[in-house]
């Protein structure tokens, strides 16, 4: 743009500052000077106009930098006044330069700098001055804004870049975290194999029923641990480009009610209801859409362990509907895959299939839905049945529909409920062929879910409690206090004990990991009482009914974590509750942990870590 403005003035000059902050290297000029000219030299130090008068522009390696001492642009009076100095460019060089567009030479310039607020001096322009206008307020008011113009410009651009490289670090963090992940899985896999083997074999030649339970909690932990391992070797799969929809022909609306009904028997035990309506695709081309059958399940899985794991009561509903291809879909080729109309809207000569999964659950905040499919995220402020997961879930649903050319979206209302819905072409045949489908309705996702509502019953007894051993198996409400049962398993034993018997309550999300810790307790202790409650407002609720002698909490649950409650018990108005002794139970524990939970209550707080 300057080199194209000429008459406004003669030349330019523009020096931007290197990374060393010493120099001021040659950028652009006009064509009329030359890099190197005497009063265009290819770096300048900052300081030049100050070393006895002259610029020394030498003396270092580089070689693009003359040794050649010459007089030099006032850089540092710029820079300190951050505003315009003018230059006598015959007295400073000893002789006039181009005159631009015009005939005669130009005997007078101008230094502007450019300035950042974080920066500082960034850049330099130098304009030699209209040999037929003279230098006035008008020219002076001209020179500004061009200078903010230069200013404004360089800040959005170095704002865009620093977004740019932020955006590629994490992009690298993230496929690093995906890669390792991916690596460490394979390892993972093989001895997980050989421990279900083992297990389902011990199971099957266990007679005690004690033993039976402990080898069931033992699987069902090491099934979980293979479901985190093999979304991990999905990520990785997928990014590496080794992941491939095999579409084949599908009853998609019979497949959905398999997979959905999967989940009816674990609504009803949690009181929920669960919906189900895909008549109208079922009726459309008798049912059949082409996807990937394993990675409908994921998809169909994910969504509705998702929604279970946030619904605490009403209801969950699922809808699969086809939509016909319109007129104007109709016309594009047919390949299956969607084209973009004049005004972006996706089109698909097949039509599409689109999967509407509702629940009435606790609802995702605005700045949560932002980050809701990103890998690894992890709300910290969502209340629901359990704080466990790994934060991929709904990361990888989202790749495994855009593999499958669609989109996912969400509506969601706080304390309302959430709407989530997948749109996919309905397809073709993939040119890729499917080998014999190994599709499998794996019980990973409907294991984890009951887990959220089981409370298993504690994995050790002794004669004292052995009569009431069969209630504690009971699955109470998420939002019921102390289960009875453990109620009753106490009230007889501290019938039969001289005194009063040490009291613990044991808080923690994770059924197993109620009834192992229990089991440890009891093995050590066969005459303390232990009573069991899911989360910190459940244990509120137990603390008001009895006080205990010590607490023993998790840190990361659903609804009150460990430091809420922590923060509840402290604060009570009953020095008795205040004064509690607390344990807190965390895989996280470690020096950040400590600070925090000594921040929690007046009271030392002891971290326990599980090898």
């Amino acid at each position: 743009v300057l080199s194209q403005n000429l008459s406004d003035f003669s030349f330019f000059l523009i020096y931007s500052r290197d990374a060393s902050e010493k120099f001021f290297n040659l950028s652009r000029q006009s064509s009329a000077i030359q890099g190197g000219h005497a009063a265009a030299p290819l770096a300048i130090r900052v300081d030049a106009d100050l070393l006895d008068g002259t610029g020394v522009v030498g003396d270092f390696e580089e070689e693009h930098i003359s040794t050649k001492k010459l007089k030099a642009w006032p850089m540092q009076q710029a820079i300190k006044t951050r505003h315009f100095v003018s230059v006598d460019i015959t007295d400073k060089f000893g002789e006039a330069l181009p005159g631009g567009s015009w005939p005669e030479a130009s005997s007078q310039a101008v230094v502007c700098p450019i300035v950042t607020m974080n920066e500082g001096t960034i850049m330099v322009l130098i304009f030699g001055i209209n040999t037929r206008r003279p230098l006035d307020a008008n020219y002076k008011e001209f020179l500004e804004i061009i200078t903010r113009q230069f200013s404004l410009s360089l800040i959005k651009m170095r704002a865009f870049e620093y977004e740019k490289r932020q955006v590629l670090a994490l992009q690298e963090i993230d496929q690093a975290k995906t890669s390792f992940f991916g690596n460490i899985s394979h390892e993972f896999r093989t001895p997980l194999t050989l421990i279900l083997g083992l297990l389902d074999e011990f199971g099957s030649h266990a007679h005690d029923d004690r033993q039976k339970e402990k080898v069931e909690a033992a699987r069902r932990n090491a099934q979980r641990l293979l479901k985190l391992v093999n979304s991990l070797l999905s990520f990785s799969r997928l990014e590496s480009g080794h992941e491939e929809a095999k579409q084949e022909a599908t009853n998609i609306a019979r497949l959905t009610a398999d997979l959905a009904n999967m989940f009816r028997s674990i609504c009803e035990d949690a009181g929920l209801s669960l919906e189900l309506d895909v008549s109208q695709a079922e009726a459309y081309n008798e049912g059949v859409a082409y996807v990937d059958m394993d990675m409908w399940e994921k998809i169909v899985f994910n969504l509705l362990s998702n929604a279970f794991k946030f619904t605490l009561e009403g209801k969950i509903s699922v809808v699969l509907r086809r939509i016909p291809p319109t007129s104007e879909e109709l016309l594009l080729p047919a390949g299956g895959a969607p084209h973009l109309s004049s005004n972006n809207t996706a089109l698909s000569p097949t039509g599409w299939i689109e999967l509407w999964v509702r629940d009435t659950g606790v609802g995702i905040s605005e700045a949560e839905l932002a980050q809701l499919f990103k890998r690894f995220h992890k709300s910290e402020t969502s209340k629901g049945r359990s704080f466990e997961g790994s934060g991929i879930g709904l990361a990888l649903l989202k790749e495994l529909v855009t593999l499958h050319k669609g989109t996912v979206s969400v509506e969601s209302q706080v304390n309302v409920g959430s709407t989530f819905c997948v749109r996919m072409p309905a397809g073709t045949r993939t040119l890729t062929p499917a080998a014999s489908p190994s599709r499998h309705i794996s019980k990973e996702y409907i294991d984890e879910a009951r887990s959220w509502i089981s409370s298993p019953s504690p994995l050790h007894h002794n004669s004292s409690s052995s009569s009431s051993s069969s209630s504690t198996s009971s699955s109470p409400s998420l939002s019921s206090t102390p289960s009875s049962s453990s109620r009753e398993s106490n009230s007889t034993m501290s019938d039969s004990l001289p005194s009063q018997p040490f009291a613990i309550l044991l808080v923690d999300d994770n059924a197993d990991m109620r009834a192992y810790l229990s089991d440890l307790i009891m093995k050590q202790h066969p005459t303390w009482l232990v009573t069991c409650v899911n989360d910190g407002g459940e244990a509120m609720a137990a603390i008001h009914e009895e006080i205990p002698d010590l607490i023993l909490s998790d840190v990361m649950m659903p609804n009150v974590n460990g430091f809420e409650l922590i923060a509840a018990i402290r604060s009570h108005p009953d020095p008795q509750i205040a004064h509690i002794s607390v344990i807190l139970i965390s895989a996280r524990a470690g020096e950040q942990a400590c600070i925090d939970g000594l921040k929690a209550g007046t009271s030392p707080v002891i971290f326990f870590h599980f090898y």
